[in-house]
């Protein structure tokens, strides 16, 4: 994430991130046999922030304050529309345009935001209220 160790200050959501990473896709799921994008949010929520969200992904675009691209912090969700359909997918943003989510074929991954496969689904990003 060309971010050095000194410079992460919630260890614990990296500890979270690296314990998870390589987790299969399972839609639904909520555990190390396998996890969805908004299951792993509501985790790392859960186990990391100690605050409960909404489970499904509809339901946690609806628990944000908005933000510009440029405004989001660590923390912070990112929402994607695959298929034409609005907010279908996930993820929390990390730090210098890199992001955490459960990919459907590489499982939980940490990608770039502007990766040009998947920023062109890119729809809305914001701060959890």
């Amino acid at each position: 994430m060309e971010v050095s160790k000194r410079k992460i200050e919630n260890g614990n959501l990296y500890s979270f991130i690296n314990d998870w990473e390589g987790t299969r896709y399972q839609f639904g799921g909520l555990s190390k046999k396998g996890v969805d994008c908004s299951g792993l949010v509501y985790l790392i929520y859960r186990d990391v922030y100690g605050r409960e969200i909404p489970r499904m992904t509809s339901q946690q675009v609806q628990v944000i304050k908005r933000k510009y691209e440029s405004q989001l912090r660590e923390g912070d969700l990112v929402f994607f529309d695959y298929d034409g359909k609005k907010f279908s997918h996930v993820g929390l943003y990390l730090q210098n345009g890199y992001y955490v989510h459960a990919s459907t074929r590489k499982g939980v991954i940490i990608e770039k935001l502007r990766n040009p496969y998947t920023y062109k689904y890119f729809y809305r990003g914001g701060t959890v209220k």
